[in-house]
């Protein structure tokens, strides 16, 4: 390999290792939180957390690694063309075929990569984290793997919904049972 394609590709992957893991951190942050506090609130192990995350992460990068590619490349010919070496690149007769040709190498072979793992890796990675959640131990109250919160308050009735009136006005308008209505109009 010569110094351009090197040099080209040094400048690169480190931005790139940097934006995938930043944007893996950013999609992984939500289920993160949700794990967390629920190991922090019924005593899981942090194995079994860090087991469900290693089964997720192939799903995750097969979004994260295309955002992060782009992101990257952007920024490393960015860099570069502030700096003026496309520029001195172009006038030492480098075409910009022959200046491009590491990274788009270099994406053929995470295009391959990413082809194997979103047709054979993320999903058994997926089925065998639904197949591990749906064997969570019985202690574990079923309520805390709904997707989202329940709408049913502790007496088993319908939550209060509120509706402020238009600025300037104090009236506030609270149903607690539908189709009959509380408070002021």
């Amino acid at each position: 390999m010569t110094i351009l394609p090197r040099y080209l590709l040094r400048t690169f992957v480190p931005l790139f290792v940097l934006c995938l893991v930043l944007f893996t951190a950013v999609l992984l942050m939500n289920s993160f939180l949700k794990l967390f506090s629920l190991a922090v609130t019924k005593g899981i192990s942090l194995v079994w957390i860090l087991d469900c995350f290693a089964r997720l992460l192939p799903y995750f990068m097969s979004l994260t690694v295309p955002m992060a590619f782009l992101v990257a490349m952007l920024m490393a010919l960015g860099q570069l063309s502030e700096r003026g070496e496309v520029m001195a690149l172009r006038s030492s007769g480098f075409s910009f075929r022959e200046m491009t040709w590491p990274l788009l190498a270099l994406s053929v072979i995470l295009s391959g990569l990413l082809l194997w793992v979103n047709h054979k890796v993320s999903p058994e990675g997926l089925h065998s984290f639904r197949k591990r959640q749906s064997r969570r131990p019985s202690s574990w109250p079923a309520s805390t793997w709904s997707p989202t919160p329940s709408s049913t308050s502790a007496r088993g009735g319908s939550t209060p919904r509120t509706r402020t009136a238009p600025l300037g006005s104090s009236r506030t308008c609270i149903w607690s049972r539908p189709g009959r209505s509380g408070g002021s109009g």
